[in-house]
């Protein structure tokens, strides 16, 4: 697979929550201002940059084709990971909504020594973690964090295989805009539609593909 048309189809595999995010927004009429959208775009961007970076200074202790074939690997575990945590969640929201309970927003992660409790977005379409109805920019920088973190595991790839450019994650960062803004607009005009669910299941067929067609 050329490098070029890889990194496309990469960057609409970690984009695809973005719209999804995007059309909850709009749905629920929730208001994502410039300098929110600014902090989504460059948290998610610096993300995906530290750790294409990191997979690249680790790239250059194995031979390259060792590289590529373990950058492959991770693109399609990461993939495999990306179908069961859709069906995981699917299983869950059924499970919460027969009880009557809503499902949890983030996972908590409690440092007592330090003082510290982490909060991360396990879903980011529900980034109005107080409900105020405005993504504000302290949430916005979750949710960027949120979309970053699904990109991570792939610039890891990237840096391990050697198929990574400088360009990729700005167009990872301008494509999660892009994707968030039309998403909140589809929300807006079709109330009464729903997000396609096998779009949830994209991303993940996607890096699987991408591996495979990395080492064929």
């Amino acid at each position: 697979m050329q490098s070029t048309s890889a990194l496309l189809a990469l960057t609409v595999a970690v984009s695809l929550d973005g719209l999804a995010a995007g059309f909850s927004y709009g749905l629920k009429k929730l208001r994502l201002g410039r300098w929110s959208l600014v902090i989504v775009a460059a948290s998610s961007g610096l993300l995906l940059t530290l750790f294409l970076a990191a997979g690249y200074a680790v790239s250059t202790w194995v031979p390259p084709e060792a590289g590529q074939w373990l950058g492959a690997l991770l693109l399609m575990i990461l993939g495999l990971l990306g179908l069961w945590e859709v069906f995981s969640r699917r299983l869950d929201e059924k499970h919460d909504l027969e009880l009557g309970s809503p499902p949890a927003a983030v996972w908590q992660l409690r440092l007592e020594k330090l003082g510290l409790v982490i909060q991360i977005l396990r879903d980011p379409q529900r980034a109005d973690i107080d409900q105020s109805g405005n993504i504000s920019p302290g949430e916005a920088l979750v949710l960027g964090l949120a979309l970053g973190l699904d990109a991570a595991g792939v610039g890891l790839g990237l840096g391990f295989s050697g198929l990574s450019s400088w360009w990729f994650p700005v167009l990872v960062a301008g494509v999660n805009l892009a994707f968030i803004v039309g998403g909140q607009l589809l929300g807006r005009w079709f109330q009464r539609w729903t997000y396609p669910g096998f779009l949830e299941y994209c991303p993940g067929l996607i890096l699987i593909i991408v591996g495979l067609c990395m080492v064929i």
